[in-house]
């Protein structure tokens, strides 16, 4: 039965997951749902299990291709 609104790539994402998404777009000013419809054309909390980790990547590419601040250290 495929009643997980058409996630067939492993289920919705992590709680961990969103919360690193969350986290990282604060750091660099992004509007985590308008990334999420920008690269997948779905809302934010109906990304996949793959499409946040996915998009955890691209973001981490944003920061990392400088918007002058570079990656946070810890």
């Amino acid at each position: 039965a495929n009643d997980t609104n058409g996630q067939r790539n492993g289920g919705g994402m992590t709680a961990s997951q969103r919360k690193a998404i969350l986290a990282i777009a604060s750091r660099n000013g992004v509007d985590a749902a308008a990334e999420a419809h920008d690269v997948f054309g779905v809302p934010f909390d109906d990304l996949a299990l793959r499409q946040a980790s996915e998009l955890i990547d691209h973001l981490k590419g944003l920061a990392s291709a400088g918007n002058g601040r570079g990656v946070a250290r810890r």
